[in-house]
């Protein structure tokens, strides 16, 4: 059988713990959070870089001297 004093160590042991442990579910969400802003960055940045290889000013002038086709 534990004692007063004893239960009451465990309660707060318990309590800390439970804490650090909403601390440290807080702190991975906010990670979390970050890396898919990176993510999201990244993928906006790449997207854009690729728009700019294939459809941009100089590739089509590139395609339309090697087809000779006309473009709008």
């Amino acid at each position: 059988m534990l004692s007063v004093h004893g239960s009451l160590l465990d309660k707060q042991s318990l309590i800390i713990t439970i804490a650090r442990l909403e601390g440290t579910k807080i702190q991975l969400k906010d990670d979390f959070c970050i890396l898919m802003m990176i993510t999201r960055a990244l993928a906006i940045t790449v997207t854009i870089t690729w728009k700019d290889l294939l459809f941009g000013e100089k590739p089509m002038q590139r395609l339309k001297i090697l087809t000779g086709a006309i473009m709008r």
